[in-house]
């Protein structure tokens, strides 16, 4: 934490790598933590992709903030780059596959629980180039 309980450097938190894709850091929890929400950084490296997942009681907001690549979102592939934000209802997968090194931020209500974090199979994956 920097200076104050509510001044954060977004990868200050512990982070968390899966080498299936990337890098993922929490915002650490204070007092000026919002009860209903987590945020964290997440990178994903060129090439590869999260896993197909859902989650039944949480809904999430990708804000991209670098880079390049494509979210699929239910049946839809949606082109993204740096400034759009894409959400993400409850029981909908998705994953978010990165063309170039992509950094997004991740907002979760209400606040990320693992337990409610499932993986789908897929052997299916999209690999356009950037626009």
């Amino acid at each position: 934490m920097t200076g104050t309980n509510n001044h954060f450097r977004m990868t200050e938190g512990i982070p968390i790598h899966d080498p299936r894709y990337g890098t993922v850091w929490p915002l650490p929890k204070s007092d000026a933590s919002p009860p209903s929400l987590d945020i964290a950084t997440v990178i994903v490296k060129a090439g590869m992709a999260s896993p197909l997942h859902y989650h039944r009681h949480t809904s999430e907001y990708y804000l991209i903030h670098s880079g390049c690549g494509e979210m699929r979102l239910g049946d839809a592939v949606i082109q993204v780059q740096p400034g759009d934000t894409v959400f993400i209802p409850t029981s909908i997968p998705h994953d978010i596959r990165a063309h170039t090194d992509l950094v997004l931020w991740c907002v979760s209500t209400p606040p990320y629980d693992p337990n409610d974090d499932f993986e789908i199979t897929d052997a299916s994956s999209n690999k356009e180039a950037c626009p």
